[in-house]
């Protein structure tokens, strides 16, 4: 008999992926805002319900329903600039949907046996010489207050007998997200690269993204952080050059950090102009072997697919 996956952000990027990584071994359910949305991305591929991401009570019975829960709900970092309003629905989105989640969990008679609670690399704040893995503290950035409250937020899960992980997400790479944007000028032959290049990027390629989820959800000894990203982070101007050289486009120029910072604000200096470098310690420790562990075959594979 086929285990039971509840996810709320099923919607998105990740999320659809996982839904299609997951279908056939796994009966999907879809718990959202978007039930029209989920309806024309999964059709009859998953249940689909909705809920608003705040209210405990209402999600109580799916999660009674559920052997496993995933939480992948959180604002879009990138949909608009960072006013002070925005910065506040990216904390509350995440913060109200991760409370919610665990005290559902904590009401229902019957608890999953696993919850997967996402989070970000973010986390680790920005360094340009630090290497971090699961064992550092969090930063003192925007983002990395984001991720923490993120994370405190499932503090009752954290008092029960659930096999729980949180999964600290790199730059996912893929056919959505941040890759295609880069990606863009290559295509017409006005490859730049965005301030000094020397900032770290790590990030993952969309297939061990789900890959890993489902790692952690059938590996019993899962428990506790995890970073989601490859074991080999690099530069921008590595992951730039890749891209360049795969899609035999050239590199033109950099476009300096004082533009990049009028047009996008404090997003751009925590999200294009610094970075961190993140590896998965607690991944490799269990054997986790990854399918794109270096930047060339992931950037390969992408640029082959698109």
């Amino acid at each position: 008999m086929k285990e039971h996956v509840l996810i709320a952000g099923g919607t998105g990027f990740i999320g659809r992926n996982l839904v299609a990584h997951l279908k056939d071994d796994y009966n999907i359910e879809i718990t959202t805002r978007s039930v029209e949305k989920a309806k024309e991305y999964f059709g009859d591929t998953a249940k689909i319900t909705r809920w608003n991401g705040v209210e405990a009570n209402d999600i109580v019975p799916s999660v009674e329903n559920a052997d496993i829960v995933i939480n992948l709900i959180g604002e879009n970092l990138a949909y608009k600039k960072w006013s002070e309003q925005q910065k506040e629905k990216i904390i509350k989105s995440r913060v109200d949907a991760a409370y919610g989640i665990s005290k559902a969990i904590e009401l229902a008679e019957n608890n999953p046996r696993v919850f997967i609670q996402g989070s970000a690399a973010g986390y680790y704040g920005s360094s340009s010489h630090t290497t971090f893995t699961e064992d550092d503290p969090p930063g003192n950035t925007f983002l990395a207050h984001v991720a923490t409250q993120w994370e405190d937020a499932i503090f009752r899960v954290k008092n029960l007998t659930i096999r729980y992980a949180i999964v600290r997400t790199g730059v996912v790479l893929g056919e959505e997200g941040a890759l295609p944007k880069l990606m863009k000028p290559f295509k017409y032959f006005t490859g730049i690269i965005p301030g000094t290049g020397q900032q770290w990027v790590s990030w993952i390629h969309i297939n061990d993204q789900v890959n890993t989820i489902r790692f952690l959800i059938e590996t019993e000894q899962a428990s506790g952080i995890f970073n989601l990203t490859a074991p080999n982070p690099v530069t921008m101007k590595g992951l730039l050059g890749t891209v360049s050289k795969t899609m035999k486009r050239p590199i033109i120029a950099h476009v300096p950090s004082w533009l990049i910072k009028m047009v996008m604000g404090q997003m751009a200096e925590e999200t294009i102009l610094s970075g961190q470098k993140v590896v998965p310690q607690n991944l490799q420790s269990l054997g986790y072997k990854f399918l794109f562990p270096d930047i060339k075959s992931a950037i390969s594979d992408i640029v082959t697919r698109n």
